[in-house]
């Protein structure tokens, strides 16, 4: 049940930080060509993946969530996250992450809520539970930028 409720406010979290998007409205035509060029597919075996990836992702109670991830060649990474404008200190964590079967995707399971990650050549994307894009007009404010 706990495990429930987490997932169900980092969801409310997200889809709070996420724009309304008009349906009327089309994305630009060279920003959905700059997103289609940037998929990978097998990352796991195309992309060199290992290594440090850093950001501020959103967050509805307060200005961003500074976020580090560390991929290793083993299978094991570390987190550093800190909430900023309310904690003073980092969190951390560590395990083993997985690959999900489509090989693009990887699952961390930190501070108790499994979190998922599309891996890109140059960058992180998180994702919803379920692997799909998380709806938003700014999908740049959901991404890990490769550091190392």
């Amino acid at each position: 049940m706990r495990h429930f409720l987490l997932m169900t406010a980092l969801l409310g979290t997200l889809i709070g930080c996420s724009s309304p998007r008009n349906k009327d409205e089309e994305p630009r035509p060279a920003r959905r060509q700059q997103m289609q060029e940037s998929v990978v597919e097998n990352a796991r075996k195309n992309v060199s993946w290992q290594g440090t990836y850093q950001g501020i992702l959103p967050c509805s109670a307060c200005e961003g969530v500074a976020t580090m991830i560390v991929l290793n060649p083993d299978m094991t990474y570390t987190t550093r996250t800190r909430m900023l404008g309310i904690d003073d200190k980092d969190r951390t964590a560590e395990g083993r992450f997985e690959w999900l079967p489509d090989n693009s995707h990887i699952s961390i399971d930190s501070e108790g809520q499994r979190k998922i990650f599309r891996v890109q050549n140059d960058h992180l994307e998180m994702r919803m539970p379920n692997g799909e894009a998380i709806p938003t007009a700014n999908p740049e404010a959901f991404q890990l930028m490769k550091t190392q």
